[in-house]
C-alpha cells in the first residue's frame, strides 16, 4: 500500500517550502515588525 509513503513526501515537501518561505521572507525584511512605516 503506497499511502504511507505519498503521505511521508507530502509532509517533507511542505516543511520544504515553509523553510524556503521563512528563508525567502527573512531575506527580503518582511519579518521586521515597522515594515509598513513610511
Amino acid at each position: 500500500n503506497p499511502v504511507v509513503p505519498e503521505v511521508v513526501n507530502q509532509v517533507c515537501f511542505k516543511v520544504i517550502g515553509n523553510d524556503t518561505t521563512v528563508t525567502m521572507a527573512a531575506e527580503a525584511g518582511q519579518l521586521q515588525l515597522n515594515v509598513m512605516e513610511p
